[in-house]
């Protein structure tokens, strides 16, 4: 299990790759195209296991807005916001580090990849201990969808993902007290005076251990191959793509 600043992913997981020893690496993959499509390559060639943990991929509200994603309808927009005071990274950029959950998120409920890629810094502040910054992630899909990621690690605490359809909105509350809900016929943003309709919420095991657990079984069934890494190469590919100019 890799968990080390992004810059050293590479190395070490090339280095475990080639010894036939299964990887786990904390999101982002690596913080380069190349590096990452040679981890794949290097983890084919030598049918070795390489897994990506996008820790919110996991998460069971995640995974039950998911199952349920049928009630809005057609979907047309979709928004996103994850945000803390903290932590601040010197080696960590904030678009990779907050970034990579947003993307793999909206990958993982769209089954594609966006077409279009926009990162827009919003918000900086002077910190000796790293990266402050606020960021937008401004995403278009086929089919006229758009997306919209806010990421912070210098505001409130949340996490939040509001799926606006046809049919009305279902909006996951990660430390909410109803953390998944569907408002019918409801398109809007702000739900101060609606109640909307619980969607229950089926495992209440932490992502992290989700996610340990099923990197474990994967080596106990001898699979060679997990789809987690084909989702880390894109992140880093669109991370990539976004951020040329910062």
């Amino acid at each position: 299990i890799i968990s080390t600043p992004p810059k050293s992913h590479y190395a070490i997981a090339e280095n475990s790759l080639l010894k036939g020893i299964p990887v786990l690496i904390e999101k982002p993959l690596t913080l380069n195209k190349q590096e990452a499509l040679n981890l794949r390559r290097i983890s084919e060639s030598h049918k070795t296991l390489l897994m990506t943990e996008f820790t919110q991929i996991y998460n069971p509200k995640f995974t039950q807005l998911k199952k349920s994603i049928k009630l809005a309808g057609k979907i047309m927009k979709i928004n996103t916001i994850a945000s803390n005071f903290g932590p601040i990274r010197k080696e960590t950029p904030v678009l990779w580090d907050w970034g990579s959950h947003e993307l793999s998120i909206l990958i993982s409920l769209l089954e594609e990849i966006p077409s279009n890629i926009e990162a827009i810094k919003t918000m900086e502040k002077l910190n000796n201990s790293g990266e402050a910054s606020s960021w937008d992630i401004i995403c278009e899909f086929k089919n006229g969808i758009t997306t919209n990621s806010s990421i912070s690690n210098i505001e409130n605490k949340q996490r939040k993902v509001s799926v606006i359809g046809s049919k009305g909105t279902i909006i996951l509350d990660d430390f909410g007290k109803y953390p998944l809900r569907f408002y019918e016929k409801i398109k809007a943003i702000d739900f101060t005076n609606e109640i909307g309709q619980e969607i229950n919420i089926e495992k209440k095991e932490k992502p992290l251990f989700e996610s340990l657990k099923n990197f474990f079984n994967c080596i106990r069934n001898k699979e060679k191959r997990h789809w987690s890494l084909d989702l880390g190469v894109q992140v880093t590919e669109l991370l990539a793509q976004c951020s040329r100019n910062f």
